[in-house]
């Protein structure tokens, strides 16, 4: 018997890289509609995860201390975009995925899906595009200053294949 996709619940993700910038996450799942801030424990912001093109990706890394978080947006989106998502992120090949509990401001809990790396590259930087994806996204979302200007400190560079990185700041 086939499910009716109008009474499954919603997907409820939440983004801390690229896909905080709204434009970026609604393009790659329409239905996206931003829930607010919330915050990951335990975690650190990492640009360690190395991109199908070669260059760094963020990373939500699990360190097990308390003085680290993760800032990011939730949003919430149609399961039968689910895939589409999956298929950007590179399920099971480059992200893997997992249920966490994330914190707005008052510290109220929410639980909620990312994705994850589980490999580690060293010495890795992310395209200075990818890197504008998330400021923006941070700023977008009003995350504290302090963690936008650790987002803006990272190194980046310069993405030698032109076009894409024309195709990855058409959005804006």
């Amino acid at each position: 018997m086939k499910q009716n996709v109008e009474t499954r619940s919603p997907i409820i993700y939440f983004a801390y890289g690229s896909n905080m910038s709204e434009p970026r996450i609604q393009q790659r799942v329409p239905s996206a509609r931003y829930l607010g801030n919330y915050y990951l424990p335990k975690h650190a912001l990492r640009f360690h995860k190395l991109g199908q093109d070669g260059s760094a990706k963020c990373d939500a890394y699990f360190t097990d201390d308390e003085r680290d978080i993760v800032y990011g947006a939730v949003f919430e989106f149609c399961p039968n975009e689910k895939y589409i998502l999956d298929a950007a992120e590179g399920l099971g090949v480059d992200y893997y995925e997992k249920t966490v509990t994330v914190y707005n401001d008052s510290e109220q809990a929410l639980v909620a899906s990312l994705y994850y790396s589980s490999d580690v590259t060293p010495d890795i930087a992310p395209y200075h595009w990818y890197k504008h994806h998330v400021a923006f996204g941070a700023e977008q979302s009003n995350l504290p200053q302090a963690y936008i200007d650790q987002i803006k400190n990272v190194r980046s560079v310069d993405d030698i294949d032109r076009a894409r990185a024309a195709r990855e700041m058409a959005i804006y």
